[in-house]
């Protein structure tokens, strides 16, 4: 291609690619990518993904057990059906002895 063909089509290109220049960033790295979500939706699916940890480690861990009065854990007790016997604050548990 000569000089002056050269010239024609750079003045020909030039404004639209000065164009596509300027909107581009200088740096790749800098932009932040245009699929990620707000800040707020992060922070929700976090306190979503704690909930649901947390009630899925209290179903596991209270998978064996069953609530019953404490009238009736009484006479268990009495009656010598329990093995073990946890009080803790104003929860008591009690592992009932095998058969």
């Amino acid at each position: 291609m000569s000089d002056d063909t050269q010239r024609r089509s750079d003045h020909q290109e030039g404004p639209q690619r000065a164009d596509q220049r300027r909107d581009r960033p200088a740096d790749p790295a800098s932009e932040e990518p245009r699929n990620t979500p707000p800040q707020w939706v992060r922070v929700l699916n976090l306190l979503l993904l704690a909930f649901v940890i947390f009630y899925a480690v209290q179903w596991v861990s209270q998978s064996g057990s069953r609530e019953i009065s404490y009238n009736a854990f009484k006479e268990r007790v009495t009656s010598g059906q329990v093995a073990e016997v946890t009080i803790e604050g104003h929860q008591v548990r009690g592992a009932m002895k095998s058969e």
